[in-house]
């Protein structure tokens, strides 16, 4: 198993072999992986979180994703009894996002889990305007990368999401407000979405039509199933 960062703990991987060559042991999964919900933590504190669902021969392909990155360790480990597990700690409160991605029996799995360091700090819900016609072909995510948050990143990462728009065939991309070309110049894709976005805080969802006019426009919803919601409105019905 694998970070973003890290790469499978050494020490975890002497102890797979040592235990392997004296047992012989193999493991099957039913293709589905949770992962612990651990209690809320101290800043500094530490706590091992254990995935459930993958053996051993899954590991080293499985990744670990984690938002924020900032003052966290997050350290890929696995147990005397073959259980993958995460080192996690955080240096400073907030709420983070955990998540394993792994292929099991040739099917992609993904499990999450949200963890709160000290105390949470709920941020408002917002509005959406009402809905113009249109067919949507395009979903953009506009954001400030450097400042992307948890529950961006499960929207941003969410399979629900990703197989909602690969299945109505459209165009989803999370893009930076500074994406730039190879020239240094800012991208004409992320100049677009700049100008259509107006004085709305990041980030921003727009929905849009294959040319690129904007049907929706407004904060990003607090779910992938927000997200899913609002795009479904501006699609043909089936």
């Amino acid at each position: 198993m694998r970070s973003r960062e890290l790469s499978w703990l050494e020490a975890a991987l002497w102890v797979l072999s040592a235990i392997c060559v004296v047992c012989g042991l193999s493991g099957i999964v039913n293709g589905a992986i949770t992962i612990d919900q651990p209690p809320r933590l101290d800043a500094g504190e530490d706590v091992d979180i254990f995935v459930h669902g993958l053996d051993y021969t899954n590991l080293p392909d499985a990744e670990v994703i984690y938002f924020p990155r900032e003052k966290v360790r997050v350290r890929p480990s696995l147990s005397w009894g073959l259980k993958p597990f995460i080192i996690f700690r955080a240096q400073q409160p907030g709420t983070y996002l955990l998540a394993v991605s792994a292929t099991v029996e040739g099917e992609h799995c993904y499990a999450e889990t949200i963890i709160q360091v000290g105390e949470p700090t709920p941020g408002p819900t917002p509005e959406p305007p009402p809905i113009p016609p249109g067919v949507a072909a395009e979903v953009v995510i506009l954001e400030e990368t450097s400042q992307r948050t948890p529950s961006i990143a499960r929207i941003v990462h969410s399979p629900v999401l990703l197989k909602f728009v690969r299945s109505n065939g459209l165009k989803f991309r999370a893009i930076d407000q500074h994406l730039e070309l190879s020239d240094g110049r800012l991208s004409p894709i992320a100049q677009h979405y700049l100008k259509e976005k107006g004085e709305r805080p990041l980030p921003v969802l727009f929905v849009a039509t294959k040319d690129r006019r904007v049907l929706f426009v407004d904060a990003l919803p607090s779910s992938a199933g927000g997200v899913v919601d609002i795009v479904r409105k501006f699609l043909p019905e089936k």
